[in-house]
């Protein structure tokens, strides 16, 4: 009894059992160090659920970074894309070296 009831209460705490699923927000740090809190009143750090949850944590938190890192290269503002390089004031006078002039 007491088996299903620290069960019971792994799935109202993290929303379901870390092994059996994934939730929407897997790349939010915030919400995996909530989970693992959650873990943590019923295991101890070496439990495999707090284990598979910390690396969760340490690859969204990379992520997290890089999206970050990538922004701060665009100049901070949401939803540029990287320059391609590609001339965006017009036609190329020339063709690049290589490709033939019809």
């Amino acid at each position: 009894m007491l088996r299903i009831s620290a069960f019971l209460l792994v799935i109202v705490l993290t929303g379901a059992p870390m092994a059996w699923a994934e939730s929407s927000d897997d790349l939010d740090p915030n919400a995996i160090r909530q989970k693992i809190e959650g873990l943590r009143t019923l295991y101890t750090d070496e439990h495999p659920d707090v284990i598979l949850l910390q690396r969760k944590l340490e690859k969204a938190e990379k992520i997290k970074r890089q999206r970050e890192s990538r922004q701060k290269k665009l100049g901070g503002q949401p939803g540029a894309k990287p320059d391609t390089g590609l001339i965006k004031n017009g036609p190329l006078t020339e063709p690049p070296a290589g490709v033939p002039n019809d």
